[in-house]
């Protein structure tokens, strides 16, 4: 199997046209700005809820760390696996979680919704102590990030499909590729970040699950991500990923335009495990840092000056690093006329749902909820109306002494 994140449409396309037949039909486009169809990713299923709703809350805090405190993580954590415990929702109801106090209420009361720990029915205790200010003000910080995500339509139609046709672990299985286009530029720099990184976290759980199986069983997957420092935002450090990688069978190859875009761990990270190196032409700065990597073969004047479609490469042989040496890299051949577009048809009728269908298949389900919880405040409503009202005591009497 072959996950492929790229932002470019160019280079999508690239691959599309050059797709042998074998690989047309195992073959997921995942594009979330596409007007007419969605695939779903419900990040909130999974076999371990635990598992699950640590990646997501995880992938938030990483994307947000400088705006997230331990109270929105605390609220995060406790909506998220209150919801994956009810069947039906996805990441898309967080916010009417938190702020429908009628469903809530209709959750507590089918104990076995919220019965995943006693903290969790802690948490919602609390919760629900909290007046309407104070819990306004607690859940602020987080709804402003989940809401600016939720509420876009092609993000809603990804994440709201409660069943969605795309089982990345039977992908995986299969051998298929999921090549994944989330363009920063539409989508948005913290969005697209989201998306790329929950993809990442699904391919990870569903390698953390073939571990149950001999070695020689698991077949090799392999993860290909452009702009690597933006998707990859898993609860453990990017040093222990690389490490345990190699015990999955799970392959990365990771691409990224400078030394800048990384963090010092994400940089010595990268130096300690990174076993295979390649470098196109860069800058002096760059070509400094790199070429401890590479010496005594080559120095950083040469990495500096490599011509075009040049590279260098320092490869990992037998669990040993080989002599560095340049390479030329050869230019595509030609493209297959029509497969592209045949592909993504394709890739739409096995993975993918009707985006309309989906967005009124969201506005029905939480409509419903919203129905439900109207209906809750009416008959309470009517049940209070219905009451008696209490009898005061007559002015002058003396209640209980016996005097007329």
């Amino acid at each position: 199997m072959a996950l492929i994140f790229e932002t470019d449409l160019r280079m999508v396309t690239a691959i599309l046209e050059r797709l042998p037949d074998s690989a047309a039909g195992k073959t997921c486009v995942f594009e979330p700005e596409d007007p007419k169809r969605a695939v779903g990713l419900n990040v909130l299923d999974g076999e371990d809820p635990d598992l699950v709703v640590d990646h997501v809350v995880s992938v938030f805090k990483r994307i947000y760390e400088s705006a997230w405190g331990p109270r929105t993580d605390d609220i995060m954590r406790a909506a998220c696996l209150t919801l994956s415990q009810v069947p039906g929702t996805t990441l898309a109801e967080v916010p009417l979680l938190l702020t429908n106090r009628e469903w809530r209420a209709e959750l507590r009361s089918q104990h076995h919704l919220l019965g995943h720990s006693r903290e969790l029915a802690t948490f919602w205790d609390w919760y629900e102590h909290l007046g309407e200010q104070n819990r306004a003000q607690n859940t602020a910080p987080l709804m402003n990030k989940i809401r600016a995500f939720t509420l876009r339509g092609p993000v809603q139609a990804v994440v709201g499909q409660a069943r969605p046709k795309l089982d990345v672990e039977e992908l995986v299985e299969e051998g298929g590729l999921l090549l994944v286009r989330i363009p920063k530029g539409t989508l948005g720099e913290d969005t697209s970040r989201l998306i790329g990184s929950f993809v990442v976290a699904r391919v990870w759980q569903a390698c953390m699950r073939r571990a149950r199986r001999p070695e020689a069983s698991r077949a090799p997957v392999t993860l290909y991500v452009d702009e690597m420092h933006s998707y990859l935002a898993l609860p453990r450090s990017f040093e222990d990923m690389l490490a345990e990688a190699r015990s999955y069978r799970l392959a990365l190859v990771l691409a990224h335009q400078h030394m800048g875009q990384l963090d010092r761990a994400m940089r010595e990270a990268l130096g300690a495990n990174a076993r295979t190196k390649v470098a196109f032409t860069c800058s002096p700065d760059d070509a400094a840092v790199l070429e401890k990597h590479f010496r005594p073969y080559l120095t950083d004047y040469d990495l500096a000056n490599l011509g075009r479609f040049q590279a260098a490469c320092r490869p990992c042989i037998g669990g040993a690093h080989g002599p560095a040496f340049t390479l030329q890299s050869q230019p595509l051949g030609p493209g297959i006329s029509g497969r592209a577009q045949a592909v993504r048809e394709e890739s739409g009728r096995r993975f993918a749902e009707p985006r309309a269908r989906v967005e009124a298949a969201i506005a029905q389900r939480q409509g419903e909820i919203e129905s439900r919880a109207r209906e809750i405040v009416r008959r309470s409503a009517a049940q209070f109306a219905a009451q008696p009202p209490a009898q005061s005591p007559r002015r002058g009497s003396r209640a209980g002494c016996g005097v007329p």
